[in-house]
């Protein structure tokens, strides 16, 4: 059980924190939003340094040993797309991907350990609303600002759809 003054230094660096969230438009393809995270535009494949780390998932995703792990790549990107064949009405064509950005300062990226990171990023989840649903919280170091890819599926657990009314909205709002 942490103790007053430990939960009073964390309650301090998280006022200092300039954590920026972006909810995506809604996506039809989880094998393209996984591939780029890992792997990068077609384009400039093989010239981006993403160097992808991933950062927490749900207990329901399958999640490739390494970041080079096509195999295992392959079984994260079926395991999203099975799940969404869970919902009730299931339709090839809707929009099943959902993708959230949560993008750190350089000045955050002093103060804040790894162990701050991965709890900023779970509250955040949690807060959002997305810790009944798949997800996969990926980092890569491919801009000047560290930041998150979190991607999950618009199909619940309980195989209905996440509520993405005022999606942008509330994902600042929900922005540390």
């Amino acid at each position: 059980m942490p103790t007053t003054s430990k939960l009073l230094l964390i309650s301090i660096i998280l006022k200092t924190i300039e954590m920026i969230a972006k909810a995506t438009p809604k996506g039809k393809s989880f094998h393209g939003i996984i591939n780029y995270i890992f792997h990068g535009r077609k384009e400039d494949r093989g010239n981006a340094q993403k160097e992808p780390e991933i950062i927490t998932y749900s207990d329901n995703v399958e999640i490739p040993a390494w970041a080079e792990d096509t195999e295992g790549i392959k079984r994260l990107i079926a395991s999203f797309q099975n799940r969404a064949k869970y919902h009730d009405r299931y339709d090839s064509n809707r929009a099943y991907v959902g993708h959230h950005i949560l993008s750190f300062s350089q000045q955050d990226m002093m103060i804040l350990s790894e162990s701050q990171i991965i709890n900023i990023t779970n509250q955040y989840i949690k807060d959002a609303g997305l810790n009944d649903t798949q997800y996969v919280a990926i980092s890569h170091q491919d801009t000047d600002n560290f930041h998150i890819h979190l991607v999950f599926n618009r199909c619940m657990n309980t195989r209905i759809l996440y509520d993405d009314w005022k999606e942008k909205m509330k994902a600042t709002e929900k922005a540390v």
